[in-house]
């Protein structure tokens, strides 16, 4: 793919030399990097990814992205952009063929019950016959691979990779865990979500998102970026679900026990054996369980 073609994916970026300049792959991490590659410079905590540009470039890179402009030997072909991790996102995904746009991509996000929601999920979709690959804190379930878990939501560049797997396994759908870190610094980006859940918001990783307010917002950017043509289901009893889930372009679709909901159960009995109720699902439909 050309740099210049890149360029128009991502606003407010400008190329600095050869547009025409073709690409294979995008990369955030210097020692990965190989022939054909395009080098991301993405600014971090520890380490700033414009300080490895030059041995990027050495390695075999063609060109960088970068959030300032460099001077640099051979005057190489840089890709300016506002923002470099989200920038990472949009690229790696493009170069892979936009892999999550052949699939049926469910994000779940919330405090507590994502990854046992993801493999309720994956078991829905399994009974139906539909084969689903797995993004998530227990491990990654790529069609194919099997993989442990290094983190709940792994890197952008690394996650694109993962996607393109499952779609060349021949692999459907997808239901990926949307940690709230994730959210925040945009690895989600150049990504297609068919369906979003939340489950709840309670107080934790506010040493990372320092309120509520904050963490809500963070978990908003899921629900805001779907199309009018995605789902977006929410808990109705949960607090902060109605902030979280305002505005969003989405088919809303709401469940809970306490208060009114799309989909909600009636008429339940738990003894030892287990629980019965009558799920009540949109228009009026009605199923024993």
């Amino acid at each position: 793919m050309k740099l210049r073609e890149i360029a128009e994916c991502i606003p407010g970026s400008r190329v600095i030399g050869s547009g025409e300049t073709e690409v294979l792959r995008a990369i955030q991490d210097s020692r990965r990097v190989q022939a054909g590659d395009l080098f991301v410079a993405v600014p971090g905590a520890q380490t700033d990814g414009h300080h490895f540009v030059p041995m990027a470039l050495a390695a075999g890179a063609r060109a960088a992205v970068v959030e300032r402009a460099l001077t640099l030997p051979g005057d190489p072909p840089q890709l300016l952009v506002p923002d470099a991790r989200e920038a990472l996102a949009v690229c790696a995904h493009l170069l892979l063929g936009s892999p999550t746009k052949q699939l049926t991509l469910c994000g779940v996000t919330g405090t507590n019950g994502k990854t046992t929601t993801t493999y309720l999920i994956r078991s829905i979709f399994e009974r139906t016959g539909r084969p689903s690959g797995v993004i998530g804190t227990i491990g990654y379930l790529l069609g194919r691979r099997q993989l442990e878990s290094g983190m709940t939501t792994p890197d952008t560049d690394v996650l694109a990779g993962y996607f393109a797997e499952m779609v060349a396994s021949g692999l459907t759908t997808a239901i990926m865990e949307v940690s709230s870190h994730a959210l925040h610094q945009r690895r989600i980006a150049g990504m297609s979500f068919k369906v979003a859940a939340l489950t709840n918001l309670t107080p934790e990783h506010l040493d990372y998102h320092k309120t509520m307010r904050q963490y809500a917002r963070a978990k908003r950017i899921l629900f805001a970026g779907l199309s009018p043509d995605a789902v977006a289901v929410a808990n109705a009893d949960a607090p902060w679900s109605r902030t979280i889930v305002e505005g969003t372009p989405a088919r809303e679709l709401w469940n809970g026990i306490r208060n009114p909901a799309d989909v909600r159960p009636e008429n339940v009995e738990s003894d030892v054996r287990g629980s019965r109720f009558t799920l009540v699902t949109p228009p009026t439909t009605y199923i024993t369980v």
